[in-house]
C-alpha cells in the first residue's frame, strides 16, 4: 500500500489561510444577540445584593487575562489585557508620604463639607471633577480621596448624618417587626417605607417611621402602630 506524504508546512499554512478566507467571524443573529443581553446583565449581575467579593473576583478572572504595572517616580501606569486581546490604560499618582498630607485647600474641603449633606462619597468626586477642581496629587478626585479627606478633616460622611437624624439600618426594622430582611427590603422597593441610600454599594438606611405602610401590614405588627410605641 503506498503511505500518503506527509503534509509540508507550505501546505499546512496554505490550508490555514483558506480556512481562514472561509470563517468570517461574523456571528449569528441569535448568538449576538445573546451576547450583547450578557453584557447588559454584567452590570446587574455585579451590583446584586446577593454576589459576593469571591464570586465578582471569579467574574473577573473570566475577563482579564493580566494586569501590568510599572512605576516612573511617583507615576504609576496600568495596563489591563483582557481575554479577547482588547488593553486599556491608565495612570495614576502614589499618595504622598503620611507624615506629609497633601494640602488641600480650603474651598475644597468646603465644598465637601456641604455636598457630604446629600451626597455619598463617589457622588462627590464626581461632581468635583465636573466643576473642574484638581486633587494636587491625583489629579481627579476619587471615592477613596473623598472618604479619606472626609475623615482627616472630621466632616461628617451622609451615613452618619442620617444615624444622626434617626435614620435606622435594615436590621433593626426587621427586628423590630418580627420579619427578615429581604421583607424589609421589598417594603422598601414597594414605597411602603422610606430609605436612603448612603454609599456608593448601593447600601440604606431606613426612616425611623413606618407611616406609608398599609394598615392590613401594620397592624400585624404591633410594634409599628404608634399607639403602641412603647408599650
Amino acid at each position: 500500500m503506498e503511505r500518503k506524504a506527509a503534509p509540508t508546512r507550505a501546505s499546512q499554512a496554505h490550508d490555514y489561510d483558506a480556512k481562514r478566507q472561509d470563517h468570517q467571524g461574523v456571528l449569528e443573529s441569535a448568538k449576538d444577540g445573546a451576547l450583547s443581553a450578557l453584557a447588559g446583565d454584567f452590570a446587574d449581575l455585579w451590583h446584586h445584593p446577593a454576589t459576593g467579593y469571591q464570586d465578582k473576583k471569579r467574574m473577573i478572572r473570566l475577563l482579564i487575562e493580566d494586569v501590568t504595572l510599572t512605576r516612573h517616580g511617583d507615576q504609576v501606569g496600568v495596563a489591563i489585557r483582557f481575554k479577547t486581546g482588547t488593553v486599556i490604560e491608565a495612570s495614576c499618582s502614589l499618595a504622598s508620604s503620611g507624615q506629609q498630607p497633601t494640602d488641600i485647600s480650603a474651598d475644597i474641603i468646603q465644598k465637601i463639607e456641604h455636598l457630604s449633606c446629600r451626597h455619598t462619597a463617589g457622588e462627590i468626586a464626581t461632581k468635583l471633577n465636573e466643576a473642574g477642581l484638581i486633587h494636587p496629587r491625583r489629579g481627579t478626585f476619587d471615592t477613596n480621596a473623598i472618604v479619606y479627606l472626609l475623615k482627616r478633616f472630621n466632616i461628617p460622611s451622609l451615613k452618619q448624618r442620617l444615624r444622626a437624624a434617626g435614620f435606622v439600618s435594615q436590621q433593626e426594622p426587621a427586628k423590630r417587626c418580627g420579619v427578615t430582611e429581604q421583607t424589609v427590603l421589598r417594603w422598601r422597593r414597594q414605597g411602603w417605607i422610606k430609605a436612603r441610600r448612603y454609599n456608593d454599594q448601593p447600601e440604606y438606611l431606613y426612616e425611623p417611621n413606618f407611616d406609608a405602610l398599609p394598615l392590613n401590614i401594620a397592624r400585624r405588627y404591633d410594634a409599628l402602630l404608634p399607639a403602641n410605641e412603647g408599650a
